[in-house]
């Protein structure tokens, strides 16, 4: 997999690999593009790593991610240190930008608490402003009480981007003191796309019902990834009344991504079977007592299913 970067802004960059970490750090050993033939890496730690960095001097139009997470793979296997040299290209102070972000990837699936010290110190104020951003996002997937205390204390930092990656973390773990930031950060206007899309998969499911009308707003803004409208449609099936339909039919007419059109559909016509349910009037109560309330029946309530990528 190659993916293009060619007109990305070092900022928009950083956004764009970490989101590319949920669909690639599970695959571990899949074959490269060229020929069906796995990547052509030497046989010591040493060489390896000369392997993984010279990816990084692809540029970002040819950054081969899935090549950079095998060998990450391999220098796994080489013994307890073996990924310590990845660990010092994110603490590098004047390393590449693009490497760091990429350390970020390939370490997501080999998070472990031995880190933890290095992450803890990567993230200091008197270290490079990437290598804080990046050391808080694999700290916050750490969910240490150390961890936790550090991702607090980031939470307010002066640095955007450090807080910004703080602010994710901690949404994501649904910590109470987090969830006012979700609306203030949708609402900051220095908010690219890429950084809202994060946001919208962020917000933990049992927070989902509290914004609402970000979801709805989610539906018509085409300059977010299609996983966060389709994401937006699951949640609006699930919770939305009839006031959402019509943004509903909209994009299961409009929307450029097939799947959120298929989803948007389902959506729809979910909250349309549960408007129009049968309700029951309750029995008459017994002397008394307090008089029953309509009871709407569960049938039709199933939301839509997600589409399959």
């Amino acid at each position: 997999m190659r993916t293009s970067f060619s007109h990305a802004h070092p900022e928009q960059l950083l956004r764009t690999l970490i989101a590319m970490m949920i669909a690639v750090c599970p695959v571990l050993c899949l074959l490269s593009a060229c020929g069906g033939q796995e990547p052509v890496v030497q046989t010591t730690p040493v060489n390896y790593m000369q392997d993984w960095m010279a990816l990084t001097k692809a540029g970002f139009a040819n950054l081969d991610v899935q090549s950079a997470i095998t060998i990450t793979q391999r220098l796994a296997e080489s013994g307890p240190d073996g990924l310590n040299p990845i660990m010092d290209v994110l603490g590098d102070p004047a390393g590449d930008p693009v490497a760091k972000v990429l350390a970020v990837i390939c370490l997501t699936s080999k998070i472990n608490p031995s880190m933890q010290p290095r992450l803890l110190e990567f993230t200091q104020e008197n270290k490079e402003v990437t290598t804080r951003a990046c050391s808080t996002h694999l700290l916050g997937l750490l969910k240490t009480p150390e961890a936790e205390k550090r991702l607090k204390e980031l939470f307010n930092d002066k640095e955007r981007r450090v807080r910004f990656e703080a602010s994710l973390m901690l949404i994501m773990h649904g910590e109470s003191e987090a969830m006012p930031r979700i609306q203030e950060l949708w609402n900051d206007p220095e908010m690219s796309a890429r950084d809202k899309t994060q946001l919208i998969l962020m917000i933990p499911d049992t927070k989902v019902s509290e914004h609402l009308d970000i979801f709805k707003t989610v539906m018509t803004d085409m300059s977010l990834e299609a996983n966060a409208r389709m994401r937006a449609a699951t949640i609006l099936g699930h919770l939305g009344d009839t006031s959402v339909i019509d943004v509903l039919n909209s994009a299961a007419e409009k929307d450029t991504d097939n799947d959120v059109r298929t989803l948007a559909k389902s959506a729809a016509d979910a909250i349309k079977a549960r408007a129009q349910a049968p309700v029951l009037t309750a029995p008459p109560p017994p002397p008394g007592s307090a008089p029953g309330q309509p009871t709407r029946l569960p049938a039709a309530e199933t939301p839509p299913a997600p589409v399959t990528q």
